[in-house]
């Protein structure tokens, strides 16, 4: 449904394309984590690990975002 003054995205494109974004941001975070803390067994080293992969891919989730939200700007 198109809401007036809106960008245009459906619910479900929506949805999907968040939950997209959102898997960028969150699966590489723990997975660095994970790793980390059973391989290094501290829990530091594993939070502050998780803590730069977590920043660096909050910048490519924007740089996607970007990228998908384009395709359905209107052209003038």
């Amino acid at each position: 449904m198109k809401q007036p003054g809106g960008s245009g995205l459906k619910t479900s494109e929506l949805l999907y394309k968040g939950s997209i974004i959102g898997m960028v941001v969150t699966l590489p975070s723990l997975a660095t984590f994970m790793l980390v803390w059973h391989f290094a067994d501290d829990l530091i080293v594993a939070a502050v690990a998780s803590a730069i992969v977590y920043a660096v891919s909050m910048v490519a989730s924007f740089k996607i975002a970007k990228v998908i939200s384009a395709k359905h700007a209107p052209k003038e």
